[in-house]
C-alpha cells in the first residue's frame, strides 16, 4: 500500500464521518447546542446542515488534494501524523463555528418566548435490562489467557529479535531483543484493551440519564434500547481485539505479516461503528418507537448549553455525574469539572501513551 494511498483512506475515512454527522446528532440537538423544534427551528436546521456539509467537503477535499501532492514528492511519518492532524483541525474548527452560529440563532428566538427548563430523572431507569451481562467479557479474558499461555509456551520459538512497530507498508521498522517483557508485550496490551473495554460498558450501564421532557416515556425506551446495543458492541469488539492480537502473535511467531489481513480488522469494526452509529443515533433517537412525538417540546425543554464548551466539553462543578453522553458524535464524555473525570481519563491518556510507546 502506498503512502498516498493510505493517506487517502483514512483522511476519506474522516471525510465520511464529518458527512454522517448530522444524522448521529439527536434532533433536539444541533452541533452541540439543545434547541427547541418547531417549523421555525426545521427550516434553520436544514438550512444549517447544508452549509455544514458544504463546508466541510470543500474545506476536506481541498486540503486532501494538496496533501496528496505533498506526500508525492515527500514523505516521512511525522509529516503523514502531521497531515491527518490538520484532517482533524479541519473538523473540530467547522465544529466549532456552527455551534456558535447555532448558538447565536437560539439566543435570537429564544428572548422573544417564555420556555420552561425542565429536568426529567427516570428512577427506576436501571431496574429494567439496560445492557447485556458483563458475564459475557468472560470470552475476552479467556482469549487473553489463552494468548499468555500461548506465548511463553512457545517462548524457545520465537527470533531473537523481536518486531514491535510495522510501518503503513507493512514492513518491520524496529526490533528489540527477545526477553519476557517483550514476548508478553501484545498479550499485556490485549489485556489493557479488554479492560479499557470493560471499563466503557460499565460507563454505559452507569452514566447519566438524558431524557427529553417533552416525551419522557419514548425517550427512556430509547436511551434503554440505545445502552443495550452499544453494550453488546463493546462486547463483541473487546473479543475481537483479543483475537487480533493473539493473530499478531502468531505472525511474529511464523514470520507472516499481510497489510491487506492486518487492516481489515481495524476497518471492519469501524464499519461496524458507522453502521450502528446511523441505526440508533445518539441516544437511541433513531429507533422507532409507535407512539407519536409529542408536539409540545417547545414548552418543555432543558437549558444546559452555558456548561458545554463549543458543545464539545462538559464542565459543570455542580453536577455529580462523571460521565454525560455526548452531544457532537455518539457515546459518552466525562465532566472535565469533576475531578474523579479527569483523573480517569489522565489514567486512560497515560495507558494508551505507554501502549504506544511500548
Amino acid at each position: 500500500m502506498s503512502n498516498s494511498l493510505f493517506y487517502l483512506l483514512v483522511s476519506a475515512l474522516l471525510y465520511g464521518i464529518s458527512l454522517l454527522l448530522p444524522f448521529f446528532m439527536k434532533r433536539s440537538i444541533l452541533f452541540g447546542v439543545r434547541i427547541p423544534l418547531d417549523s421555525k427551528a426545521e427550516r434553520f436546521i436544514r438550512a444549517t446542515i447544508r452549509q455544514y456539509r458544504f463546508l466541510i467537503s470543500a474545506l476536506f477535499l481541498g486540503y486532501i488534494l494538496i496533501s496528496l501532492v505533498i506526500l508525492n514528492y515527500y514523505f516521512n511519518l511525522t509529516l503523514f501524523e502531521i497531515l491527518i492532524f490538520g484532517d482533524l483541525v479541519i473538523y473540530l474548527s467547522v465544529i466549532y463555528y456552527f455551534n456558535k452560529k447555532t448558538l447565536r440563532w437560539k439566543n435570537s428566538i429564544l428572548a422573544s418566548q417564555a420556555t420552561q427548563n425542565t429536568i426529567v430523572v427516570d428512577t427506576a431507569f436501571r431496574e429494567g435490562k439496560v445492557t447485556i451481562s458483563p458475564w459475557w467479557f468472560l470470552i475476552s479474558f479467556a482469549v487473553v489467557g489463552l494468548h499468555f499461555i500461548y506465548v511463553n509456551f512457545q517462548y524457545d520459538r520465537f527470533p531473537q529479535r523481536l518486531a514491535v512497530h510495522y510501518n503503513i507498508q507493512g514492513q518491520a521498522d524496529r526490533f528489540i531483543p527477545k526477553s519476557w517483557w517483550a514476548v508478553n508485550q501484545l498479550p499485556l496490551i490485549s489485556l489493557g484493551i479488554v479492560l479499557l473495554m470493560f471499563g466503557i460498558f460499565y460507563v454505559i450501564r452507569r452514566s447519566k440519564q438524558e431524557i427529553d421532557p417533552s416525551n419522557p416515556d419514548i425517550s427512556v425506551h430509547q436511551d434503554r434500547r440505545f445502552r443495550y446495543y452499544w453494550s453488546v458492541y463493546v462486547v463483541i469488539v473487546s473479543i475481537l481485539m483479543s483475537a487480533y492480537f493473539f493473530y499478531f502473535s502468531c505472525l511474529i511467531l511464523f514470520s507472516y505479516f499481510s497489510v491487506w489481513i492486518i487492516w481489515s480488522v481495524p476497518f471492519l469494526i469501524i464499519a461496524f461503528t458507522i453502521g450502528l452509529a446511523l441505526y440508533t443515533g445518539q441516544s437511541g433517537w433513531r429507533l422507532k418507537e409507535k407512539s407519536p412525538l409529542s408536539s409540545e417540546r417547545i414548552k418543555a425543554m432543558r437549558d444546559d448549553d452555558r456548561y458545554w464548551i463549543g458543545g464539545l466539553f462538559y464542565c459543570n462543578k455542580n453536577d455529580p455525574a462523571i460521565f454525560v453522553e455526548k452531544r457532537i458524535g455518539i457515546g459518552w464524555t466525562i465532566n472535565f469539572c469533576n475531578i474523579w473525570g479527569v483523573l480517569i481519563l489522565a489514567v486512560t491518556l497515560l495507558l494508551i501513551l505507554i501502549a504506544l510507546l511500548l
